[in-house]
């Protein structure tokens, strides 16, 4: 696994961090955990993930934490040996939705 952390949480530096990643034929996926102080917004983000030509999946977070380090702005890429079997369960903030039967699935 390559772990690559943008302290910025720019989208440059994200894009960098992406681009390093991706170009190691052993990534087969990726995992994305952003800050939300970030400020990432879909318009900016949307066509540079789509281009990504391995899996992807990953979250946005109040923190990260990165080795012994509290990070409120910034981001953590970590390229993946294995591929992920990735699901997508809908209105996950809904807090009126039983969410048993979905993750049996």
């Amino acid at each position: 696994m390559i772990i690559k952390v943008d302290e910025s949480g720019t989208v440059e530096g994200l894009n960098s961090i992406i681009t390093d990643i991706v170009a190691d034929q052993t990534v087969k996926g990726l995992l994305i955990l952003a800050c939300d102080a970030n400020g990432f917004v879909p318009d900016d983000l949307d066509e540079r993930l789509k281009g990504v030509p391995v899996p992807l999946f990953g979250g946005i977070f109040p923190a990260i934490i990165h080795g012994k380090e509290r990070l409120e702005k910034g981001t953590i890429v970590a390229g993946m040996s294995t591929e992920p079997d990735i699901h997508i369960i809908q209105n996950l903030s809904d807090v009126s939705v039983d969410y048993d039967d979905a993750i049996d699935e």
